[in-house]
């Protein structure tokens, strides 16, 4: 299997256009040309969950294999999308912490693109329960008080869960909670009306 080793900037290509609510075509066709996706017929689930198994290329960003878990497009009226890096946990990750490194960089590329956003951290019980350690990274002026399932809880969520064999980060995003203006990517005033 061919590797396929991201750089920062490959990185920003992929979810700048996500963030600034460009249209799917040009999501689309970022994601796919970076993470050297074949797109199939537009029938087909397969487009919108890209990975090595898809792709036949193990795309990577600091040791972490990407995936798209969610590039939705129904009937052209995109609604989300879930990135997921994950990584096989090694001795020296617990002093070097690549879990911070990558959130440093998906927090600055998100901050270059947004007017207001402040990321709060929910943490669900705080404790580590079977040596797994989750928290909730989430959009401070948007949180859903009736959230039930994890890509509810905001409608910007980076997740972080580590146990004794995993690094995981999911990073969600629903943009019809969000607008574009002058100044950058904004939380929509009634966003709950569309998450």
């Amino acid at each position: 299997m061919l590797n396929n080793q991201l750089t920062y900037e490959e990185l920003d290509k992929i979810i700048k256009p996500i963030i600034t609510l460009e249209n799917i075509d040009i999501i689309k066709e970022r994601v796919y040309s970076i993470l050297k996706f074949t797109p199939s017929s537009p029938s087909a689930n397969k487009q919108y969950f890209v990975n090595r198994d898809t792709t036949g290329v193990n795309s990577t960003y600091k040791q972490f294999e990407i995936e798209i878990r969610k590039l939705s497009d129904p009937k052209n009226d995109f609604n989300g999308v879930i990135i997921q890096f994950k990584k096989q946990k090694r001795i020296l990750d617990d002093f070097i912490n690549p879990t911070n490194r990558l959130l440093k960089d998906l927090r600055k590329i998100l901050d270059n693109e947004f007017t207001d956003l402040s990321l709060s951290n929910f943490d669900p019980g705080g404790k580590v329960i079977d040596g797994i350690k989750e928290s909730y990274h989430y959009h401070l002026n948007a949180l859903n008080p009736n959230w039930q399932i994890d890509n509810k809880l905001s409608p910007l969520v980076i997740y972080t869960r580590e146990d004794y064999q995993t690094l995981l980060i999911e990073f969600t995003f629903s943009p019809e909670c969000y607008e574009r203006t002058l100044y950058g990517t904004s939380l929509k005033v009634y966003w709950r009306n569309f998450f």
